[in-house]
């Protein structure tokens, strides 16, 4: 088994495996080579440099896409620029169209074929979604991730990471959506802790239940590569899990700097002091009786 950086085709034709939260069983050379950095907003900390670091340094060539803001443009002024210039990017393209047709035009992704990193600015998730999800620009993007590349993201440009996305403010009109897919059988949601939304990602896995959820909180990102899931940041991440054994239990783990999760096999890890696995949260099967008799 491997819970790589995965993606399911555009066309849909390789099927998501049936047991619950697990990805496919794939030949190694069908995984993904690349990293995803992902940033749950509200401050970026260390997303820049660990784009950087990941890409090749400063002069790597860069892809960023704008399109999640409102006044998102393609010149030189596209939201994010300003940002890039100031953390010292100095090959940096912009790649923007709200027109599904553009993003299925050849030379509308010639731009993704030579960049090292591609980089989702924030926003809404609808947009980047509406114009991008099933198109070419998907594939090319997951076409960088097998040649070993960075794709980053940062609050609504990370939550269309995952397979299934919280798409809000628009959740009560559409209700949950395709995402990019470039982590399988996740769910992925930013600003958790500080907006109270870990309890949505909960919900949403409920919905889905062949997923992980990631719940990534402001100032705080994670580095997902090689089947772990790494925190680099000042708050928190959140995952919401079902036990490994295989059993339908909901476990939630607070993950903070540099603690890991191991992604294939379903468990936490801190860093810093041991490899073994640190005691889980509260398990939701447990009556209120047996919680307090394990807690007085």
């Amino acid at each position: 088994m491997s819970y790589r950086v995965l993606v399911d085709p555009v066309d849909g034709s390789s099927a998501r495996s049936n047991e619950p939260g697990r990805a496919d069983e794939r030949e190694e050379d069908e995984s993904m080579n690349g990293v995803l950095i992902l940033n749950g907003g509200g401050g970026m900390g260390d997303y820049y440099e660990l784009i950087k670091r990941y890409a090749g340094g400063p002069d790597a060539p860069v892809v960023t896409i704008p399109t999640g803001v409102s006044n998102a443009s393609s010149d030189a002024f596209a939201p994010g620029m300003q940002e890039l210039k100031e953390h010292g990017f100095s090959n940096v393209s912009v790649l923007h169209t709200r027109e599904r047709e553009t993003a299925d035009d050849d030379w509308f992704i010639g731009v993704l074929t030579e960049s090292k990193a591609v980089l989702f600015h924030g926003g809404l998730t609808s947009p980047i979604l509406d114009a991008y999800q099933g198109t070419k620009v998907q594939n090319e993007i997951v076409n960088l991730l097998e040649r070993g590349g960075v794709v980053a993201g940062f609050s609504a440009g990370a939550a269309v990471a995952g397979s299934v996305v919280i798409d809000r403010p628009l959740y009560d009109v559409l209700g949950y959506r395709t995402g990019l897919g470039l982590i399988r059988n996740a769910i992925i949601d930013v600003h958790v802790i500080a907006r109270n939304q870990h309890y949505d990602l909960t919900e949403a896995r409920r919905a889905h239940p062949e997923t992980v959820g990631i719940g990534i909180d402001v100032k705080t990102n994670v580095v997902i590569q090689d089947g772990y899931l790494t925190v680099c940041g000042s708050s928190y991440v959140v995952m919401s899990d079902t036990d490994p054994a295989g059993e339908s239990t909901e476990r939630l783990y607070f993950l903070q700097d540099q603690d890991l999760y191991d992604l294939e096999e379903r468990r936490p890890l801190r860093r810093h002091w041991t490899t073994r696995p640190f005691v889980r949260a509260r398990e939701r099967s447990m009556s209120n009786a047996q919680w307090d008799s394990i807690t007085t």
